[in-house]
């Protein structure tokens, strides 16, 4: 099973977080998954945190 492209992964709904970008099938934003590979966690820690 392959990974799915980073297109498949990014919404833009207008009705869930003021129409911010958001990581496809949850409520968090794209911003927010930056700051928090800004401030050092890896990908394994944003998924637990988020999950």
């Amino acid at each position: 099973m392959s990974n799915p492209s980073w297109k498949d992964r990014i919404t833009v709904n207008p009705d869930q977080c003021g129409g911010a970008t958001l990581h496809s099938g949850m409520r968090i934003r794209g911003i927010d998954i930056l700051g928090l590979l800004a401030s050092g966690l890896t990908q394994t820690e944003i998924l637990r945190r988020t999950s």
